[in-house]
């Protein structure tokens, strides 16, 4: 009885999941809906709240190593859903300026060297001191600076929950700084060959140094348990 209860629940909780998603994708596709990101990020993180405790619910109705393979599939599909918002944001986003779909197929000699003159930077630290300088002399809005620099701080800081937790090979600080480097560097060089954002040492000095920052603070011993009790799965 009690098993078909919390199967019942769980399902409830698919259902509404599945809801919030589509919500979602509508909103985010449908070019007269202009969504933040901070309510983009409400939404997914409801959708991924339900699914967790729906399969949370479904691993107590199972088998303990049963379980333990449901959640692994549950932080999977939270692991696909994030690499789908951080493509969005670096790539698609218009909210950001992101024109990463369409630049794609406008690509001459023109623009090419716009974005060569505009948004390529190659020389550390030039953008980070760059924007503390506008800031301090009043010419950018601190808003701004709070968006490019902690923002881009942050935005990795999920690999280093996902990596170690899903890919056990990656389970030292050396492999895992070496991983998001090539993914940060990736996702650089996709901005430049699609035009699209900026290619900024900067950001991968940011990205990196903020997942490495999250790597770390993840492996504090409580916070490392607590992981493990949250995911059910060897950390």
């Amino acid at each position: 009885m009690k098993k078909n209860i919390f199967r019942s629940i769980a399902g409830l909780l698919y259902l509404f999941s599945i809801i919030v998603f589509f919500t979602y994708v509508i909103m985010s596709v449908n070019p007269r809906i202009r969504i933040s990101p901070v309510a983009r990020l409400v939404l997914l993180c409801s959708c991924c709240l339900a699914i967790y405790f729906g399969s949370l619910l479904i691993s107590k109705t199972i088998g303990a190593e049963q379980g333990k393979k449901v959640m692994k599939r549950t932080f999977s599909l939270f692991f696909v859903i994030y690499l789908i918002l951080i493509s969005t944001f670096t790539l698609f986003d218009s909210y950001f300026g992101r024109r990463g779909a369409v630049m794609a197929f406008k690509w001459n000699v023109e623009t090419f060297g716009c974005y060569i003159r505009n948004s390529l930077n190659i020389i550390p630290f030039a953008t980070i001191f760059g924007y503390i300088s506008k800031l301090s002399s009043g010419q950018i809005n601190t808003n701004i600076v709070i968006t490019n620099i902690f923002g881009n701080l942050i935005a990795f800081g999920p690999f280093a929950l996902f990596l170690p937790l899903l890919f056990k090979k990656i389970n030292t600080f050396k492999k895992f700084f070496i991983t998001i480097l090539c993914i940060v560097v990736m996702v650089e060089l996709l901005q430049f060959a699609m035009l699209t954002g900026s290619c900024d040492i900067d950001d991968v000095i940011l990205n990196v140094g903020g997942a490495c920052i999250f790597y770390w603070v993840f492996h504090i011993k409580p916070i490392h348990a607590f992981i493990n009790k949250l995911a059910m799965i060897t950390y």
